[in-house]
């Protein structure tokens, strides 16, 4: 961790004091390449075996090396003080801040202070960390290479790998996982950081960009995934980048622009598949508007540019790709997780429109909620129960929650409607760019919901789209001039709705607001609502959240990794314990496709390091079996999360050492 961030500061410097950019500027420009870097160390130090802690801490240490060369030399040809410049470049730079702006900026600092603290003192917990994103991490430290290997759960080999690599080095350098949800929250600030400086480059107000950039601080999922080890934030990231720079490459011809451009594609692309469907509408429509505003002369040079951009993304994502050949025949495999939509029509497309549309309206009310689903199940008709477009085994429900993978984002999607409702009313000639992002954002939203099937969890997946419309909420600022008290209000509610996000997270709650012992939830809510269950059911979904009896504050770690699952918390340590006195050195995993595998190599003390005894998956159903190197020589012990229908209960006589509802350990 200390050595990256090292680094980071090292380009920094570089890029505020020598090259002479903003701030901002220089803070966005330097993570990218940072984790440009994070992508060829791993994808190098793989191909021979090296992810391993010498090899990672070697890397980064010589970088830093070559990196404080430069930067002495550059210095030194300046022939100024390092203190004197940065002094010289904080007085060109600092302008006096409004009381509100300063406001705002508090505002901002109080949630990035807060989402550090649940990110920090938390550790990943969430489902999909359990099942893919971080048991992978784990089994690349095992194997000490990134290549692909057996496994019953295929989304680790297949899924794009971008956050995983940064966790993957966090993880060796620190040898444990308490930096690891760190990704998502540097993602959160640089994307703060990144909206406020397209909203600069679109040449709204300074005050328009501090609110095009809390809007962004504030958005309930983006809150929520800041403290977690899932990857639209960093994919959101991504995309933003590579539309600013591209834009910027258009307007300016620049090839440093290119370099950006095509390192923020790659990374995009690198992190999620549904990067790719954002990238493609902010490409072509940002690409097509630059090739039909400049002349027949220029446009072969532009073409050059696109192509170099398309082409450094291609390198950067290379090592993916074959791989993804090797094993499935295609650079992109989905291998059985099937989310693309079967069937595209126009049906289809506006059937998702309105079901990604309503549930953002979720509000705290379930007896709404319910009316709402109704209202909408109703108006689509058959359409909403299409399998063609809807993911198998989930019914469109709407419902409040406040965790990283559904919960919506009420208040954020009203404005940006109100805003795309007002700027077509807006007379501005100077506007052409914002127009330019905001077709993105709505290309983008059709793309989505033409391609990709219906999903409960599907309001995370659009987190890009609402960073995409955070500037237009500066610009409609700037544009009608609202009073200052109309101002103040805004920013209040923007930032206490953001409230219940900050600490009342299903799994990682920063602080339950009524505790056991608390006078006043044992005598007089409670009374209340005992009285009144009709009441109580009510308002169940947002009264639960504080009597959660766990904080990320005091909760023991090792159960904060159960938190969203408290059932499967004494059915891991039960078996991990029997584990944990067994003098072997393979373990068998037999597991389902959607398994907790994660706090397997965590109870072992093998999630950060090497050691034994060594897990291998076993008994695959899937491709990945034709890589296994113990084909037929099965292991004396297995873990098995498939209960009775255990292959190795059934077929080859093994016997239970623990038996539980979750999980088991069996014995030959």
């Amino acid at each position: 961790m200390f050595l990256i961030l090292v680094n980071y500061l090292i380009i920094l410097i570089f890029m505020y004091l020598i090259l002479e950019h903003g701030l901002r500027e220089s803070m966005i420009r330097s993570y990218i390449i940072i984790l440009g870097f994070v992508v060829v160390f791993t994808e190098t130090l793989s191909l021979v075996n090296q992810i391993t802690r010498p090899a990672i801490l070697r890397s980064w240490s010589f970088l830093t090396f070559i990196l404080l060369i430069i930067l002495a030399v550059k210095l030194w040809k300046r022939k100024t003080g390092f203190f004197e410049l940065i002094k010289i470049r904080f007085s060109e730079d600092h302008k006096r801040f409004s009381s509100l702006e300063a406001v705002i900026m508090i505002c901002i600092g109080l949630i990035l202070i807060t989402t550090f603290i649940v990110a920090f003192f938390s550790p990943p917990n969430s489902y999909d960390s359990m099942t893919y994103h971080m048991a992978r991490v784990s089994n690349w430290i095992q194997n000490q290479n990134i290549s692909y290997y057996p496994t019953s759960i295929p989304r680790q080999n297949y899924s794009m790998p971008m956050a995983e690599y940064e966790i993957l080095h966090l993880q060796i350098m620190s040898q444990a996982d308490k930096f690891a949800n760190l990704v998502q929250w540097s993602g959160f600030v640089l994307v703060i950081l990144l909206v406020s400086k397209i909203a600069d480059y679109l040449q709204i107000s300074r005050r328009g960009q501090l609110l095009s950039a809390l809007f962004a601080a504030t958005i309930p999922m983006a809150i929520l995934q800041s403290s977690s080890t899932q990857n639209d934030l960093i994919t959101g990231l991504g995309c933003l980048s590579f539309g600013y720079y591209l834009l910027k490459t258009i307007r300016e011809k620049s090839w440093k622009y290119v370099v950006y451009s095509g390192l923020s594609l790659g990374i995009a692309l690198l992190t999620k598949g549904t990067a790719y469907i954002y990238c493609a509408a902010i490409g072509l429509v940002i690409g097509i508007s630059g090739l039909l505003s400049i002349t027949w002369k220029t446009r072969f040079f532009l073409i050059k540019q696109l192509a170099s951009i398309i082409i450094l993304a291609l390198v950067l994502n290379s090592g993916v790709y074959y791989r993804n050949i090797d094993l499935y025949l295609s650079p992109l495999s989905t291998a059985t997780d099937r989310v693309t939509s079967d069937k595209l029509s126009l049906q289809g497309l506006y059937t998702n429109l309105v079901r990604n549309g309503a549930v953002q309206l979720a509000i705290p009310i379930p007896e709404v909620n319910k009316y709402m689903t109704r209202l909408v199940a109703g108006h689509l008709g058959e359409n909403n129960t299409n399998q063609d477009i809807t993911f198998s085994n989930t019914d469109f429900v709407i419902k409040f929650n406040i965790n990283e993978d559904e919960s919506g984002n009420l208040l954020h999607f009203v404005l940006l409607l109100l805003g795309l409702m007002i700027y077509p009313w807006i007379k501005d000639p100077k506007r052409k760019d914002l127009s330019i992002f905001l077709i993105s954002l709505l290309f983008s939203l059709v793309l989505f919901s033409l391609t990709i099937k219906w999903q409960p969890w599907g309001s995370r997946l659009l987190l890009p789209v609402f960073f995409l419309g955070s500037p237009l909420v500066g610009y409609v600022y700037d544009k009608i001039k609202y009073p200052r008290k109309f101002s103040i209000i805004f920013i209040l509610s923007l930032t206490l709705y953001s409230i219940p996000y900050l600490t009342l997270n299903d799994t990682r709650p920063l602080f339950p607001l009524i505790r056991e012992d608390s006078p006043f939830r044992t005598i007089k809510l409670r009374r209340l609502f005992s009285n009144h269950p009709f009441l109580y059911e009510q308002w169940s979904e947002s009264i639960t959240p504080f009597y959660e009896e766990s904080s990320v504050l005091y909760t023991d770690r090792m159960d904060q990794y159960f938190s969203g699952y408290l059932p499967f918390r004494d059915d891991f340590f039960a078996v991990m314990d029997s584990v944990n006195e067994l003098d072997v050195d393979v373990v068998g995993l037999e597991l389902r496709s959607n398994s907790w595998e994660y706090p397997i190599w965590v109870l072992a003390n093998r999630h950060a390091g090497l050691g034994l005894p060594e897990f291998i998956h076993v008994a695959m159903d899937d491709i990945s079996s034709t890589l296994d190197p113990f084909q037929g020589e099965w292991p004396e012990y297995v873990i098995s999360t498939k209960g009775s229908n255990s292959f190795f209960v059934e077929e080859l006589d093994y016997s239970y050492i623990v038996d539980t509802s979750i999980i088991d350990l069996l014995r030959r």
